[in-house]
């Protein structure tokens, strides 16, 4: 029962997140404008991100959980991470600030990801019987 409280806690704590920052992104996206001095739609990733949270709610109040959903859930997270990557290293003109906060972003999204794929394992190591293994 820990491994399924494990990976739906971390994707309820990721959906949470994303709602968060999502709400952040789109009622301050000029706050965000002038901390990271570029010009660019921070209300559009805001709104992907509120998408993204409701999806990964629904994942984590399925009962059971779908693994394949989850994996997906997973799939994301790290795309996530590695366009942040890709950001810092090739996105000229992003502030000092800006560049801290994408990497730490980029950090919880990464533990996200990484207590799912633990959550995922121990619940395929189990032999627990889920939907969409």
């Amino acid at each position: 029962m820990k491994s399924i409280h494990l990976l739906s806690t971390t994707l309820k704590v990721n959906a949470s997140f994303s709602l968060l920052s999502g709400i952040v992104l789109i009622a301050f996206h000029q706050y965000w404008l002038a901390v990271f001095e570029i010009n660019f739609p921070f209300y559009a990733i805001g709104i992907g991100l509120l998408l993204f949270a409701w999806h990964v709610f629904r994942v984590a109040n399925q009962k059971p959980i779908s693994l394949k959903a989850a994996k997906q859930v997973i799939i994301m997270d790290v795309s996530w991470v590695v366009m942040s990557i890709i950001v810092l290293f090739a996105g000229d003109g992003i502030s000092v600030t800006g560049q801290w906060l994408i990497g730490i972003v980029a950090a919880f999204v990464a533990d996200f990801a990484i207590f799912q794929m633990i959550g995922i394992k121990n619940l395929s190591g189990a032999g627990n019987a889920m939907q969409g293994s």
